[in-house]
């Protein structure tokens, strides 16, 4: 991956699309969506492999949607992001494939959409700058999980709501790791 961020780098300098003081952050930009893109196709390459990957698509847009606005369990790298992830949705879809319950799945919509409403955010120590936006951030999650509960209403008498399901529920796994991860650090 690096090769392919040190020629499109190249390009970018070549033809002055870029000031000298402004490389690192665009590195560090093109390094983030050549794995977002990377990782996602290979997600849905195991949904296609298990013969859902229309449900593996649900997972991944509901968990990378929750990810983004209230954060939650962050790797060390992309390779460990990427296992953690495939594991999740790997775990998600023998779910689909062996739970025929509706109210196992209405039930785990539930229980995620009330803990990601009252843990809304976590704020990674990457990210503390975003600790003066908290209210705002707070929210808008809330305002998302709101959004969710109307989409999972929706979609309850389809086949993707055990889907939605899960994303939902690796959502607030993600975010309850973090969570506590948080207390257990700070002391709190």
């Amino acid at each position: 991956m690096k090769r392919i961020i040190a020629l499109i780098m190249k390009y970018l300098k070549q033809y002055n699309c870029i000031s000298a003081e402004d490389e690192e952050i665009y590195r560090y930009g093109i390094d983030i969506v050549i794995y977002t893109v990377l990782s996602t196709l290979g997600l849905l390459f195991v949904s296609l492999l298990l013969g859902k990957w229309l449900e593996g698509l649900v997972i991944i847009i509901v968990y990378y949607i929750n990810q983004t606005i209230g954060g939650g369990y962050h790797a060390k790298s992309h390779c460990s992001c990427f296992i953690s992830m495939a594991v999740a949705l790997l775990f998600d879809i023998l779910i689909l494939l062996y739970v025929h319950n509706m109210v196992f799945y209405l039930f785990c919509s539930i229980a995620s959409s009330v803990f990601l409403f009252i843990c809304p955010i976590v704020i990674h120590p990457n990210k503390a700058y975003l600790n003066d936006r908290k209210e705002h951030l707070t929210k808008r999650m809330r305002i998302t999980v709101a959004i969710e509960i109307i989409v999972g209403t929706l979609l309850y008498s389809t086949f993707l709501f055990p889907a939605f399901s899960m994303g939902l529920l690796c959502s607030a796994i993600s975010r309850a790791y973090a969570y506590f991860d948080r207390i257990k650090v700070s002391g709190h």
